[in-house]
Order: structure tokens, then sequence, then C-alpha cells
């Protein structure tokens, strides 16, 4: 790669200042260049990863996220954490499990994450939670249950709930419509200066290679 030293020579030569400008917009869009490639992979592998770990069971995925809620799991899990559920064909004694209670059932509807401790899917699961003394009253079958858990983020389930309250979600909002107005501002003057590049070169640049005079015509 040809370089300009401090006197404004590249290679020995007097500096030509368009081919100066042509070496770094070209040194400049291989750099776009490279990091569009790069957050184009990255984006990639975050988009299948959440495709085939994280997309959720009413979009087609495997996967349930539940909040606990109360004490009946600790000290495996506490109340405001966040349990990822993922589905599975079977499920056996000693798996904790996401299922909704039984319609008819009361509390029907409602996610409960409790350890089968018995029962099979054909005549339903027995299921309790690490804390509780007793076993449920419920008896989830296959259809029921949503998952077994996979992996829990301890308070996630708390900052979750907080960012979906309406004046975090407003903030959010509000701020997200601040930096795209000043993004939209700001924007012309970067591509005008992106046009117009500056050569900040050394003073000695126009000793060494000075314009020509212009001749002046005698009458």
């Amino acid at each position: 790669m040809r370089t300009m030293n401090d006197l404004g020579f590249i290679d020995g030569a007097p500096v030509d200042y368009v081919e100066v400008r042509q070496v770094r917009d070209a040194e400049t869009r291989k750099r776009r260049r490279v990091g569009n490639i790069i957050f184009a992979v990255v984006f990639s592998i975050a988009a299948i990863g959440w495709f085939l770990m994280f997309r959720p069971a009413r979009l087609g995925g495997p996967a349930s996220f539940v909040m606990v809620q109360g004490v009946s799991m600790n000290p495996t899990y506490h109340t405001g954490d966040l349990v990822i559920a993922h589905t599975q064909p079977s499920y056996a004694v000693g798996d904790v499990i996401a299922y909704q209670v039984p319609q008819g059932d009361v509390g029907a509807g409602l996610t409960v994450i409790h350890r089968i401790v018995g029962g099979s899917a054909a005549i339903g699961f027995i299921t309790k939670g690490d804390a509780n003394p007793a076993p449920d009253d419920w008896r989830p079958t296959l259809a029921q249950v949503e998952g077994s858990a996979w992996f829990a983020v301890p308070k996630g389930g708390t900052i979750l709930a907080f960012l979906h309250a309406p004046i975090p979600l407003g903030a959010m909002a509000a701020a997200l419509v601040v930096v795209w107005v000043v993004y939209q501002e700001e924007m012309p003057s970067l591509r005008r200066r992106r046009r117009r590049p500056r050569l900040d070169l050394p003073p000695e640049v126009g000793r060494a290679n000075p314009p020509h005079p212009t001749r002046q015509k005698h009458p």
C-alpha cells in the first residue's frame, strides 16, 4: 500500500490530491464492506438462533416463556424469574414442566411450572412444587404441557413486566422518536462531509508542490 510521508510525498513523488482522495475513499468503502459483511453474519446467526431456539410456541416455535410467581418452586426458582421451556416429545418423572390448568378446574388457563412426580401422558401427570408438601390437584395431559424447563433468567420476568408497563413503554417509544428525529436532521450534513472529505496535510505540502503561476497577457 502506498503511504504519504510528512513532507507530502507519496513514494517519493509529489502529492496528487485527487489520488489521495481516491485512496482514502477506497479504504473507507473497504471498511464499510467488511463492516456490512460482519453485521450480516452476526444478524443471520442471531435470527437463526431465535428461529430455532427462542421462537414462541404461538408462532410455531418450541419456546414458552413463563414468569415464576410465588414460592412453590423454591429454591429452584424464585418469584420474578423468567423460565424458558422447550416442547419435548415426551416427559418423565423429575422434569420441571410448564402446563396450563385444564379447563373446568379452578384457575383454568393459568400457566403453572412444577415438577413431575408421577402419572403419565395418557392418564395425566402428577406435579408438585419443590417447596409444596403435597401434589397439585390438576392432572395435565401431554396436550396441556407447554414444555420442560430449559433455562432460567433470574428476575428476568420482573424486568419484562416492568418494560411492558405503560410508563416505561411510553418512555422507550419517546426516546426512539427523539433518536430518529436527531438522526434525520444530522444525515444531510453527514452526507455532505462524506462527499467532500478534508485532507489534513502538513503545511510543507504547499511548498513541496506549489501551484503553477498564472500567466498574464500583455497588451
